[in-house]
């Protein structure tokens, strides 16, 4: 599929189109993501315990997250899609840095608006998030908003940024013994290139 996408890309060119209305129904849309910056407050309480123990994470830049989305557009305001996330962090828990290598599935629904070669979008998104730690496995289960823009520079290829804001309730599963249960909020800052066809 990254072939695929590439393939688009080149093949499209790079020349704007500044006077040609681009529409995102009937349209398949296939992109790359970046993680940009991800703020993370969660909350993490071992089974039995009435108290817990915090753990916060800003990450910046383009490689703690690499996503890939697949999206249609079904009619002329609605794209529906899934994006697959893979990024590698590190957070703070009570003053202990831990890597976290986490897996995402995300289905989204977006809401698209605007004419001419810029759309903005507000949408729904859920799923699941995989992590996994030096001393634990987390799964959680997502559910926010989003919203952001879609920007064509031809009539092929778009650039997407995105803000989101979920919050997620899971499990962790200790690799010394014990569970936990995990909620919080997670804000992310992403940019896309897509290639439409």
């Amino acid at each position: 599929m990254l072939v695929g996408v590439c393939g688009l890309l080149l093949g499209a060119g790079f020349a704007p189109s500044a006077t040609q209305a681009q529409a995102v129904g009937e349209r398949l849309k296939l992109g790359l993501e970046a993680t940009l910056f991800e703020y993370a407050d969660v909350e993490i309480t071992p089974d039995g315990s009435n108290t817990g123990a915090s753990a916060k994470s800003t990450t910046f830049g383009v490689a703690p997250g690499m996503g890939f989305d697949i999206a249609y557009g079904v009619g002329r305001m609605i794209v529906l899609g899934a994006r697959f996330g893979l990024s590698v962090n590190s957070i703070d828990v009570e003053g202990t840095e831990t890597d976290v290598t986490e897996l995402q599935l995300h289905p989204h629904l977006d809401f698209v608006f605007g004419e001419g070669t810029s759309h903005g979008f507000a949408g729904l998104v859920t799923g699941v998030d995989l992590a996994n730690t030096d001393a634990a496995d987390v799964t959680a289960f997502p559910i926010g908003a989003s919203v952001g823009g879609i920007f064509f520079i031809n009539s092929n290829v778009s650039i997407d940024p995105r803000l989101q804001f979920v919050y997620e309730i899971g499990s962790v599963s200790a690799d010394a013994g014990g569970d936990a249960d995990v909620s919080g909020f997670v804000i992310t800052g992403l940019l896309g290139i897509s290639g439409w066809n």
